[in-house]
């Protein structure tokens, strides 16, 4: 029996490869401080391990990244100053 995917599965599918190409587009930037690419490839939504990917960066340390972006986000809105 043949199994074909249905339209929703192959959406997905290209939605996933879209991203990492925007992914790959976005860190090939010239010039642009990994911390920006993080940032910014954050901001679109993608996975850690699709941004890993673009930046040449483990997965953990993009992780940890976005976590320091959160908390000093967080911290700098407490204090109201715009981070």
């Amino acid at each position: 029996m043949n199994y074909q995917k249905s339209d929703g599965e192959l959406l997905a599918e290209i939605a996933a490869k879209l991203d990492t190409l925007i992914a790959l587009v976005a860190a090939r930037s010239a010039g642009e401080d990994p911390a920006n690419i993080i940032e910014r490839l954050h901001a679109m939504k993608l996975s850690p391990k699709v941004i890993s990917l673009a930046s040449g960066i483990s997965e953990n340390a993009v992780n940890v990244r976005i976590s320091r972006m959160k908390k000093k986000k967080a911290s700098a809105r407490a204090v109201g100053v715009a981070p």
